[in-house]
């Protein structure tokens, strides 16, 4: 016995580093005590203390020490023993080597018993976890497709277009007020004759053919680079970095456009119109609202001009109405555009130099339109120089033919 006690000694030392020095003392204490019922009964406290110490839950400990009878009765063992040898050995140097060992035996059923308790200890900590595993992941999947959906409805509502131009990363760091100075071309895009659509249409019949509509319009946006500003009902406002890009963006919508009426041709839908106004020029790109609603926006001059630009096509009987800001931009991408001349527009005191983009009419209206820009542009500058007499043969000629 003692020749394996000795062999596992420093086994027994590496457990007993998890003890504290006082545990150890007073574990020892327990052990000299020679009435071996408050030796045990010692022995039983100090092994919950060191439980307890080690984190064990207290019930848990006490249970540990109330069945395992069987590390118990080595310890009476150990006691008997003990007490038998100090009576026969009269070597005082030879009893202090085998109560050594014995305090070893000791320590090492100690650490037995402290690491079944850990044991146990974890198993049932690691045993409701594990237990519940399948569980937690269903509801990690879960929570993430929630918020996975809740992610893309909220893309759905914030212009991150704005936002990077802003500067911001995401909308947790904006700020009522936030706004830059930036030269833009901006767009008012509404669905042509749509005040007498409403009075063919029920209210719901209305509703699917506005969303039918921005089904055509709004991807042309984000496919050319553009950010969309406000959806108005039957209008959005929208804009571009790049006059150039805003050019491509309103011929898709129109290409697009033209393609799905011919596909439903057949089918008896409504069809879909669209007209156009473009203006560039200096906007405050910015936020707007108080600290609990807030929205981004554009303001300035050249949204309003553009508004009103929007608003001249109907009087022109156009589609696609660009300002000579723009026209500047895009005249060399080969564009084929008539010159409307200088139109007032509504708040503005000064007019505003109006070209009617032709690419988007129809075959024969852009030969016709095309073939008569001369002349109408020769009317449009004697008008604007008050030589109405020069003008008005001008204007008959053109609307003659």
């Amino acid at each position: 016995s003692l020749q394996l006690l000795i062999g596992t000694r420093e086994r027994v030392r590496i457990n007993l580093h998890r003890l504290s020095l006082q545990a150890t003392e007073q574990t020892a204490a327990a052990l000299s005590n020679p009435d071996l019922s408050r030796g045990r009964e010692a022995c039983e406290l100090q092994l919950l203390d060191i439980w307890i110490s080690n984190q064990v839950d207290p019930s848990m400990a006490t249970k540990l020490v109330s069945e395992e009878h069987a590390y118990i009765e080595v310890f009476n063992d150990i006691f008997t023993k003990f007490l038998e040898t100090e009576e026969e050995l009269a070597s005082t140097d030879y009893r202090a080597l085998v109560f050594q060992n014995v305090l070893f035996i000791s320590m090492s059923v100690g650490a037995i018993l402290i690491g079944v308790g850990m044991g146990i200890y974890a198993a049932s900590a690691v045993a409701v976890p594990f237990g519940q595993l399948s569980k937690t992941k269903k509801e990690l999947v879960a929570e993430r497709q929630r918020l996975g959906a809740q992610t893309r409805a909220v893309n759905c509502f914030v212009p991150y277009e704005t936002l990077s131009l802003l500067g911001h990363a995401n909308i947790t760091t904006l700020e009522v007020g936030s706004n830059l100075l930036k030269r833009l071309t901006v767009l008012f895009v509404n669905v042509n004759n749509f005040d007498g659509l409403q009075e063919q249409l029920s209210l719901e019949e209305t509703v699917v053919y506005l969303n039918t509509w921005l089904s055509v319009v709004v991807p042309a946006v984000k496919d050319h680079g553009g950010c969309i500003d406000k959806l108005m009902g039957d209008m959005v406002l929208m804009f571009f970095e790049k006059p150039k890009k805003a050019m491509t963006a309103a011929m898709a919508m129109f290409e697009s456009m033209n393609r799905h009426n011919q596909v439903n041709m057949d089918t008896g839908a409504e069809s879909l119109g669209l007209t156009i106004g473009m203006n560039t020029g200096e906007v405050c790109l910015g936020t707007i609202g108080t600290s609990t609603r807030m929205e981004t926006t554009t303001i300035g001059d050249a949204v309003n001009v553009t508004s009103r630009v929007n608003s001249l096509a109907k009087m022109f009987h156009s589609y696609f109405l660009i300002t000579h800001s723009t026209y500047m931009q895009v005249k060399k991408e080969g564009y084929q555009c008539r010159c409307l001349g200088l139109s007032s527009v509504k708040g503005r005191p000064n007019k505003v130099k109006v070209y009617e983009v032709l690419d988007v009419e129809s075959p024969v209206q852009k030969v016709r339109r095309l073939g008569t820009a001369a002349k109408f542009q020769a009317a449009q500058e004697a008008f604007d120089n008050g030589d109405y007499q020069k003008a008005r043969p001008l204007i008959i000629a053109v609307l003659q033919n």
